[in-house]
């Protein structure tokens, strides 16, 4: 996951600066092609890792936490590809709604399952 913000944030700091040479110069050798073609991958693994994880865990009923995790991370990338944002991935839990209820229901459902 962190993998995958920090290549969101790569994305937005490449976009914003007018010439990649006026940036950070390791922003020279990547692309946005190239950024968003490994953004595709770390998001598979993460919900192919994520998928796993929850159908090994003692508790079978946390494969229900599948979709969420899949609309979260489908929505992050939205934010970072369509909204051209991403720069701050702390800034998209509070600033965005659908990310926060996701986060929120996450959670709940979470507990909810711990104490049944």
């Amino acid at each position: 996951l962190s993998l995958f913000l920090a290549l969101g944030k790569r994305r937005h700091e490449l976009l914003s600066v007018k010439d990649v040479k006026d940036g950070r110069k390791v922003l020279q050798q990547y692309s946005v092609e190239f950024i968003n073609q490994m953004m595709s991958i770390v998001t598979s693994a993460i919900i192919m890792c994520y998928s796993m994880f929850t159908m090994t865990s003692d508790d079978k009923k946390m494969v229900l936490t599948i979709p969420l995790v899949i609309y979260g991370m489908f929505y992050y990338l939205y934010i970072v590809r369509v909204k051209v944002s991403g720069g701050a991935p702390e800034e998209a839990l509070y600033k965005e709604k659908p990310i926060l209820l996701t986060v929120v229901l996450y959670v709940a459902y979470i507990i909810l399952i711990r104490n049944i």
